[in-house]
């Protein structure tokens, strides 16, 4: 459910996109990954790299934050970028 608000909130006032099932499936797909992304980079860094557990959750958020917000945009400014070029 989160996924889905998350979806609608970007592409309504973050990147002013029209909404469609293409996008909502590579969302999903972004955000699944990003999570698994997180969360292992995470056990690495507290499990291998000996970080403590209150620095690790700070670092993979500042690292899995821009990269899912790089990504993010692709999704919903594709499309648009395609239309731009035909106009």
């Amino acid at each position: 459910m989160g996924i889905l608000i998350s979806y609608g909130l970007n592409a309504k006032f973050v990147f002013r996109s029209t909404v469609d099932m293409g996008s909502l499936n590579k969302f999903i797909v972004l955000y699944l990954t990003q999570y698994f992304m997180g969360l292992e980079l995470l056990i690495v860094l507290i499990d291998y790299v000996d970080v403590s557990t209150w620095i690790a959750p700070l670092f993979v958020v500042a690292v899995t934050v821009p990269v899912t917000f790089i990504f993010s945009r692709y999704i919903f400014t594709k499309k648009k970028m395609e239309t731009d070029y035909v106009s």
